[in-house]
């Protein structure tokens, strides 16, 4: 029985050391199998790479056609619609203007009357307003309870409520409110209640007897002022000047006497002791 046993132990260390040798073998054969089947995988999907890229490049050298936007053609569609749809429109000659002869002449005067009020708002005279326009002569008094403007030419007197514009020419006595002058000529008497100016162009001669004044023209005649007078540098008097104070510019032209007659001061009172009561 013991050498059986001892036996059967040799046997069975025997076969143990076979064992290992057994299963190397078996490794390195499944080791090489795998290696097989995997070269032959990579040559399987090399290939299949290489006929996808030759597909690639038969469709990019092929002409596919291109698609045009929907958009675009829905916008073609409907602008060809349209133009279906519209009729040609026949063009229609202009048609001549119809100037009415009366209505231009309205219109003129219109535009005059405008002008005149202009003038007179600058002027400041009100919308009663006498006008003797340029190139019209009158021979005769005037009179006018509200304003005048004379642009023309007066032989006569003029005697006005308001007040009286003289850009023309005026021969006699004026009687007003208020005298203004501008590029006049004026030949006879001139008095107001108010202002009167001269201005720098305008001539008047004959005596001028006013509230206050400014004198910028000619003038040839007494000036009587019963408050203040200036006399402009432009301005030319030959006559004496009566006022209650007077103002003279330098370049002023007097030819005359000038009196302070209306002043509230009495001059003589300073003279009547003598000057050594002054000291």
């Amino acid at each position: 029985m013991a050498k059986y046993k001892e036996a059967k132990r040799d046997f069975a260390h025997a076969v143990s050391q076979l064992a290992p040798e057994e299963q190397k073998k078996e490794k390195v054969e499944e080791e090489k199998n795998n290696f097989v089947e995997t070269e032959a995988e990579d040559k399987t999907e090399e290939g299949i790479n290489e006929v996808e890229e030759v597909l690639i490049e038969e469709v990019s050298e092929s002409e596919v056609p291109e698609v045009q936007d929907m958009s675009e053609i829905y916008i073609e569609q409907e602008d060809a619609a349209s133009t279906d749809d519209k009729e040609p429109v026949e063009e229609q000659e202009p048609e001549e203007e119809v100037v009415d002869e009366g209505l231009s002449e309205v219109n003129a005067m219109n535009d005059m009357e405008q002008e005149i009020r202009s003038s007179a708002e600058l002027r400041g005279i009100g919308e009663d307003t006498t006008y003797i326009t340029k190139g019209t002569t009158i021979n005769g008094n005037v009179e006018s309870d509200g304003d005048i403007e004379i642009l023309g030419r007066v032989e006569g007197n003029v005697r006005c409520g308001g007040k009286l514009i003289v850009c023309g020419r005026v021969a006699g006595d004026i009687d007003t409110v208020e005298v203004f002058a501008e590029q006049a000529n004026i030949a006879g008497e001139i008095r107001a209640s108010g202002m009167v100016k001269i201005a720098q162009g305008s001539v008047a001669v004959g005596n001028i007897s006013a509230e206050t004044a400014v004198i910028a023209g000619a003038v040839k005649g007494d000036v009587d002022i019963r408050d203040s007078v200036v006399v402009d540098s432009t301005a030319v008097i030959v006559g004496n000047i009566k006022s209650k104070s007077v103002q003279i510019n330098s370049g002023a032209i007097i030819d005359g006497f000038c009196k302070q007659t209306y002043s509230d001061i009495d001059v003589d009172q300073y003279f009547q002791n003598g000057i050594e009561d002054l000291a």
